[in-house]
Formats: structure tokens, sequence, C-alpha cells
């Protein structure tokens, strides 16, 4: 009994850290990011990466959002390139990976 147990939280711990990942990576761009989202990530992006002090360098902290914000617009381009290859077809014989 107590190593079934052992056996079933071990797999359960597995199950836990992997679907997550997993259904984040068959999700389709259109539940991904939702039209209008970007530019809520922009303001977000703007406010956590600008300096409690105004005199204190603003700019620069702004140009790293911004490039932040540019790498996540890339990421969804390119997901929404390779959308059609998002189908149990291609991922179970790894085609287009």
């Amino acid at each position: 009994m107590l190593c079934a147990r052992f056996i079933n939280g071990v797999g359960t711990g597995h199950l836990n850290a992997i679907v997550p990942v997993w259904s984040a990576e068959v999700a389709t761009h259109t539940t991904r990011v939702k039209a209008g989202r970007l530019h809520e990530a922009k303001e977000l992006l703007q406010r956590l990466r600008a300096p409690s002090d105004p005199l204190s360098g603003e700019k620069e902290e702004h140009k790293q959002a911004r490039e932040e914000y540019e790498a996540i617009v890339d990421a969804v381009q390119l997901g929404r390139k390779h959308a059609s290859m998002n189908n149990y077809w291609n991922m179970f014989w790894g085609k287009g990976a």
C-alpha cells in the first residue's frame, strides 16, 4: 500500500508539472493572445520597468520595456505563422519541428 501511494504521488507530481506546459504548447494563437491584449501588455511593461525616481534613468528602463514588448509581438507573429502546424498528427509524427 505504501509503495503504491509513493508511485501514485510521483506520477501525479509529473502530471502536475507536464500538463500546464503541454496545454500551453498545443493552444492556438487565438487562445493565447486576444485582440487588444498586446496594448495592455505594453502598458504593463512600461509600468513595471519605470523607475520609482524619474531622475534615475527613465529612458533606459523604457527602452527595456519596448524591447520586451517587441519580443512578445515577434513571438505572437511566429505563433500565427506556424498555427497550421499545430495539430495532433504533426505532433505525433514530429512534422514541422
